[in-house]
């Protein structure tokens, strides 16, 4: 892998004439080019086009193209290795916590957001994260909506990009649209998910590999926390039940993962997505912050 990088990169400086490690940049017409690259990956490929007249600038958007011919073909050359190789040592575990209809509520934005509903809510395992690693403030998703909203979490394309993968109601998954689960899974990667990925659509969350790689063997109750909980003549027993099913379906997907190899996993409880029923959630509104 790291061999077809380097090659990717010494092409690439080959093609745009660069004799040093850094950026440089093609300028004509207005038309700005910016390659950056280390030898060893390419890290920016970034066109701008300035003070050009509306007129001249679909010609200019051609050239450009026409251009990174070259950079696209030594790309495709090097990574159709990539996506068919081993797993390189030290390749990392990821796991995708996917929460339907959360919202930015958690206890470690209160400390930029006061005297908001995060003043009150409790979610020690989700603050400890987010201090030992990256809180975003300011994020966005390309659509306001479920199924394309992850249609584009799941592929990098803006959600019009993926067919019927755009739409709500009616949404078909295009299995020809690459995916990051089933590359990493082609570059020796186990993969897995829970609860939803990709949905409503058909097949149900196709883009990543639909029931092959569903692990959901202890249940998905989990998915109706709340009315589980607070209907239960044992809240806490039924708390803890829901909780051990959602360690038991991850345990499940780890044990059967091959010896040395990576894990990409996806968790995508629902159970904030629900109709809203007033009073529902009174007895126990503090359960379900204490598991995150």
């Amino acid at each position: 892998m790291d061999s077809a990088r380097t090659e990717l990169g010494r092409k690439l400086e080959s093609i745009w004439h660069l004799d040093e490690i850094g950026t440089r940049a093609r300028k004509k017409d207005g038309l700005r080019l910016t390659l950056t690259t280390n030898y060893n990956a390419v890290m920016l490929i970034q066109i701008t086009i300035r003070n050009v007249p509306e007129e001249r600038r679909g010609a200019l958007a051609f050239r450009a193209a026409w251009r990174l011919c070259g950079c696209v073909f030594a790309a495709m050359f090097a990574f159709g290795t990539l996506y068919a190789a081993p797993k390189a040592p030290g390749s990392p575990n990821i796991l995708v916590v996917f929460a339907d209809d959360w919202g930015k509520y958690a206890g470690v934005y209160s400390e930029r957001t006061p005297n908001t509903p995060n003043d009150v809510v409790q979610t020690p395992h989700f603050d400890r994260i987010a201090r030992e690693g990256i809180l975003f403030h300011n994020a966005f998703v390309p659509a306001p909506s479920c199924t394309p909203c992850r249609s584009s979490l799941l592929s990098g394309q803006y959600f019009w990009r993926t067919g019927r993968g755009a739409v709500l109601q009616g949404a078909v998954w295009d299995d020809s649209i690459p995916t990051y689960p089933l590359l990493l899974r082609n570059a020796g990667y186990h993969i897995g998910h829970s609860y939803k990925v990709w949905s409503p659509g058909r097949p149900a969350n196709a883009p990543y590999g639909a029931k092959t790689y569903a692990y959901n063997r202890f249940g998905n109750r989990f998915n109706r926390f709340s009315q589980t909980v607070s209907g239960a003549k044992n809240p806490d027993s039924a708390r803890k039940t829901l909780l051990r099913e959602v360690r038991d379906n991850f345990r499940d997907f780890l044990d059967k993962r091959p010896s040395g190899s990576p894990f990409c996993y996806w968790s995508g409880p629902t159970n904030c997505h629900r109709k809203w029923i007033r009073g529902s959630g009174a007895p126990r509104s503090g359960e379900l912050s204490r598991t995150l």
